[in-house]
């Protein structure tokens, strides 16, 4: 049985629109995320082509026209990406830094990434207690740990969350916290 090689088809503004609305259904986007999910797309399809991928000014022009489109019709929109996945972070227990961090990796500014923070911070009080209780609960640390813990253990539960971003007096504090007490933080009506 031989295979046939298609055809490689060509990059076209149709193609990166309709590309566009693909993932834009499964995927939430930053603006700079999608221009690199689109600059990924083209490369790929223009080296399936036999063309080396290199990205010319007019394939450039293509993906900031489509992403200019994206913007004037609202399918993406940097501060509610960034409020939604800043929320979904503290949910998983991620420090305020790590928060940060995970936010300039999709291409979401520094700037715009510390104002969402702070207006969550307005609106349910202190989000790094909530977080760092979060990730105590998800790690099974202190009180939600099934065996007592010894000096040995509470030390390298303390580190854990020293490279999680958390302070050494916020780790602490929520490690030596009862379990209902954390759990009444974490689903209070005042958290996300």
């Amino acid at each position: 049985m031989t295979r046939t090689s298609r055809k490689a088809k060509k990059v076209t503004p149709t193609y990166l629109r309709n590309a566009t609305y693909r993932y834009l259904e499964r995927y939430a986007s930053s603006e700079e995320n999608l221009r690199r999910i689109l600059r990924q797309k083209v490369k790929r399809r223009l080296s399936a082509g036999g063309e080396d991928g290199t990205l010319t000014a007019e394939h450039d022009g293509w993906i900031e026209d489509t992403i200019q489109y994206c913007r004037k019709h609202t399918l993406i929109n940097d501060e509610l990406y960034a409020l939604s996945k800043a929320r979904s972070f503290l949910r998983s227990g991620n420090s305020r830094a790590k928060i940060i961090q995970k936010l300039q990796a999709k291409g979401v500014s520094r700037d715009l990434a510390e104002r969402v923070l702070s207006e969550i911070a307005e609106e349910m009080g202190d989000s790094e207690i909530f977080a760092a209780a979060g990730y105590v609960r998800r790690r099974r640390f202190g009180p939600f740990s099934a065996n007592a813990a010894d000096e040995d253990k509470r030390r390298k539960e303390m580190a854990s969350m020293a490279r999680a971003g958390f302070s050494f007096d916020l780790s602490r504090q929520v490690l030596e916290m009862d379990r209902e007490d954390l759990e009444d933080l974490l689903f209070s009506v005042r958290a996300l």
